[in-house]
């Protein structure tokens, strides 16, 4: 759960008065002394104009080395005008320490210059994740000054595991009568619900968080709405979470929260590829808002949403940049509840996911080469496929440990906030399908929400696949698609998907071609992300020979007599479609070598409505057909 934080609360109530002090010279009555040029540089600050202030800081260093609103305005500087905490951090001590060695606390005339020193410590205590310090400086701005909230301690005390007293301090912050009071402790207890894995109260607070302000006459705030959608979306609400969403989308404040990242995810699930390739075309608008102390909150985050969409939308190659920069820059997780494992976890399995199919797409371009190339090509494969064992151990590693394998499979809880439920049935190959079946038994166990059986069956499925156990995964898989959300489309494509490999493997016969078809409707590059060569059968004019046996090569194809149908059309055309004249895609190259190429890259992207799918709901039609993804698809995502 994200939450805006009030980073200067208290900057906003005096800093009006430091304005007025430029034009009157009594400025220590309003407990602000400070010579001209500090004056002058406090100005500075407070309009933002951080390289002026900078600057006018050093300056006033070089003269004076003992300066606080020197050092305090650097530290500020250094927060909201360059997100570079450390030094902000830093220049904040400093500040404080200058203050207490020349000045009472309680002194008149300077007070509130110790006011903003301690504000501005116990934000930069905040943004590098320094809660037992923070919540110190805090109570010291209170015993000192009388001020602060009671509010604002929550979600220290949360993040440092002291929940009983988080709820506390919520509460007495709700019974103070406060609407801004009232507002920050509805907020922080939907998080602290949500992380002690309430989903039910956590889900009341953060609507009730939305309904005060509606309540009030005012428009609900961006991060409540995004954090009210995952809260709906823990408890498998998609409608009601795609609706707080698109609310929120129509806003533009900065947030730490970003809806449309989170509507890219959910329509990504749902297999609402143009969706969500226009949603992540819309994540900078909220970016673009932000201060510099936010814009990179959640930059990993939007590049692992980024790389999902290209993975699934069959161009993994533009993801892997993407996937790496994830892995090796998490985001800061200050201002989130969740896990930090989940990041490292996620990015590492997109990275596998992206590799392995890379290593496919390799081998399926170079089909149309001479020997030579084909075992260059081979060799690149290998490669790949190494680098995707790395990014399988980094996963594994980072999920080390009984309780976040469990944490793992509990779809949309704090535990498996960022988890794409179609992404989850890798870990039955990494960790083995033993391990991974005792940990759906204990997530089952401990998690009692309504719909979490659904997702722990096809974990079980995907265990029973990669033990090749037919019976057991029919058990599981059948279990699993009846009852979970229409909304899953894709992982409800990877249990068929699964199911049809079990039955050509089985025969290739009508009901595997059946099987078949229904996947590629839905993702076809699931059979390249499996590296599962699709049965067909060839066909075509005699002018397609060299066509024909090109593709007979490719690792997409398995030319059998049966399953699919592959029709060669003339030298350089051919089409994929079902027995029953279903027709799946056609190209048409400039040769033989340039068709099968197109055949191998079209045929395994993904197909999509033709109608736009209804923003409000997520029970789209079942009319499908190619769609030009690539304008959305572009590799500057």
């Amino acid at each position: 759960m994200t939450r805006i934080l009030a980073l200067l609360v208290l900057l906003g109530c005096f800093a009006p008065r430091v304005a007025q002090a430029e034009e009157r010279l009594d400025v220590a009555a309003y407990g602000l002394r400070s010579t001209e040029a500090e004056q002058a540089l406090w100005s500075l600050v407070f309009a933002g104009r951080f390289v002026d202030a900078r600057e006018a800081a050093q300056k006033i260093l070089a003269v004076d080395p003992r300066s606080y609103v020197a050092h305090l305005s650097l530290a500020i500087v250094h927060h909201q005008g360059e997100a570079n905490f450390p030094k902000a951090l830093r220049h904040a001590k400093e500040a404080r320490r200058l203050f207490e060695a020349q000045e009472h606390p309680r002194d008149p005339t300077t007070y509130r210059w110790h006011i903003l020193i301690l504000s501005q410590l116990a934000a930069a205590h905040y943004e590098v994740g320094q809660h037992a310090e923070r919540l110190e400086v805090m109570k010291e701005l209170e015993e000192l000054h009388g001020v602060g909230r009671r509010s604002d301690r929550a979600w220290s005390l949360m993040k440092l595991g002291r929940v009983d007293e988080a709820r506390a301090a919520v509460r007495e912050a709700l019974a103070s009568g406060d609407p801004q009071e009232e507002e920050i402790a509805l907020n922080a207890q939907c998080a602290i619900e949500f992380e002690a894995g309430d989903e039910e109260a956590s889900y009341r607070a953060c609507k009730e968080a939305v309904d005060a302000r509606r309540r009030r006459g005012a428009l609900p705030l961006l991060v409540d709405l995004t954090n009210y959608a995952e809260a709906a979306r823990a408890l498998f609400r998609f409608e009601e979470a795609e609706a707080a969403l698109v609310e929120a989308s129509k806003l533009r404040e900065p947030s730490y929260g970003n809806p449309h990242r989170d509507l890219a995810d959910l329509y990504l699930r749902a297999g609402r590829f143009a969706e969500a390739a226009a949603a992540v075309r819309r994540i900078p608008e909220v970016r673009a808002l932000r201060p510099a102390s936010m814009v990179d909150s959640d930059r990993a985050e939007v590049l692992r949403t980024t790389a999902a969409l290209l993975i699934l939308g069959g161009r993994p190659e533009d993801a892997l940049e993407m996937t790496d920069e994830a892995i090796r820059r998490p985001d800061r997780r200050s201002h989130q509840s969740r896990d930090p494992a989940q990041d490292i976890a996620v990015a590492a399995l997109l990275d596998r996911q992206a590799r392995l199919a890379v290593a496919e797409r390799i081998v399926e371009e170079a089909v149309p080469g001479n020997i030579f190339e084909r075992l260059w090509a081979k060799a690149r494969a290998a490669f790949q496929r190494l680098l995707a064992y790395r990014s399988a151990r980094k996963a594994i590693d980072a999920l080390a440990g009984e309780e976040r394998v469990t944490g793992f499979l509990r779809i949309d809880s704090a535990k498996a906030a960022i988890v794409p439920p179609w992404l989850v049935g890798d870990l039955a190959e990494l960790v083995g399908p033993g391990v991974v079946r005792a940990a759906a038994d204990r997530a089952q166990a401990v998690d009692a929400r309504r719909g979490i059986e659904g997702y722990l069956e096809a974990v079980r499925a995907e265990a029973a696949f990669v033990e090749g156990d037919e019976a057991r995964f029919e058990t599981h898989a059948s279990r699993a698609l009846e009852v979970l959300p229409r909304g899953e489309r894709m992982l409800r494509a990877r249990l068929d998907g699964e199911r049809a490999i079990f039955a050509c493997r089985r025969a290739v016969d009508a009901r595997c071609a059946w099987h078949l078809g229904a996947v590629m409707d839905v993702d076809p590059g699931l059979f390249r992300r499996l590296g599962f060569a699709v049965p067909v059968k060839l066909e075509g004019a005699s002018s397609g020979e060299e066509l024909a046996e090109i593709l007979s090569r490719s690792p997409r194809f398995d030319v059998r007599g049966a399953g699919l149908l592959l029709r060669i059309t003339g030298r350089a055309s051919a089409c994929l479609g079902s027995p029953d004249g279903q027709v799946f895609d056609c190209v048409e190259g400039s040769d033989p070598a340039d068709a099968a190429r197109k055949l191998q890259r079209e045929a395994f992207a993904p197909r999509v409505g033709l109608e736009r799918i209804g923003i409000d709901s997520l029970e789209g039609g079942p009319g499908v057909s190619r769609d030009p993804l690539g304008p959305l698809l572009d590799a500057d995502l």
